[in-house]
């Protein structure tokens, strides 16, 4: 499988909207709640209305970050330097990994 360029910044960028959807989403339904609290339901039930529609949402969003890891392959852990080895103080190298 060939490499997909900026397949690292597409599954952050996936995280991202979940994670912001999801606080819209508290945030929506703290509003209706507070409105529903006073009593105040003909503003309450638009702001339920939207918050049903964002939960509905969020579920496309499940749906396209599955369809983006079984698209994408497994993510890859790359580390910028080789494994090094660590040495306790007096110890030495096996001479197998002698260069």
């Amino acid at each position: 499988m060939a490499a997909i360029p900026n397949k690292r910044a597409v599954s952050q960028a996936i995280r991202s909207v979940r994670r912001t959807l999801k606080q819209a989403i508290k945030e929506i339904n703290q509003t209706a709640a507070d409105l529903a609290k006073k009593g105040d339901y003909e503003r309450a039930e638009p702001a339920m209305t939207t918050g049903r529609e964002l939960l509905r949402f969020r579920e496309e969003i499940a749906g396209v970050e599955q369809k983006w890891k079984q698209s994408a392959g497994p993510a890859s852990r790359k580390t910028k330097h080789p494994a090094k080895f660590l040495l306790r103080r007096g110890s030495t190298m096996p001479r197998s990994c002698d260069p």
